[in-house]
């Protein structure tokens, strides 16, 4: 799944007037950061709405600190998990996915773009409806 959404990303950046490989494989960890972190946060969602209805447990995410503070705390975090993501999206990894999608005649079919939506959006829209349906009134 993840190598699709770095596929789907990569194939529409490489040939780009602006980019080339190099841009194309960091827009492509980008956007499967964002995926990967989508994921996490469904997960998380499904957890907090099951405990939540089922145990009467809260395992929300409150702190005393303000959006910067959380921002600096988040921050490395967030950029050590993308360089290992753009590490693990080596050169040699990238040869292997291209040849594997490559014998796809039509890749950018419609079936493959409803895909791609769904496998970054539809995570996110559940996870809202969870949140929103595991929180005191």
């Amino acid at each position: 799944m993840y190598d699709f959404i770095f596929y789907f990303i990569y194939r529409s950046q490489v040939n780009q007037k602006d980019g080339g490989p190099f841009v194309a494989r960091i827009i492509g960890s980008i956007i499967l950061f964002v995926a990967i972190g989508m994921h996490l946060v469904f997960i998380y969602s499904l957890l907090r709405f099951i405990l939540f209805n089922f145990y009467q447990k809260d395992i929300s995410f409150s702190t005393t600190l303000n959006y910067s503070g959380r921002f600096a705390f988040c921050l490395p975090l967030f950029i050590t998990i993308f360089i290992i993501i753009y590490r693990i999206y080596s050169k040699r990894k990238i040869c292997k996915i291209l040849k594997h999608y490559d014998e796809i005649q039509y890749f950018y079919s419609f079936f493959n773009i409803t895909k791609f939506i769904v496998f970054i959006f539809l995570p996110l829209i559940i996870s809202i409806f969870l949140v929103n349906h595991s929180i005191i009134n």
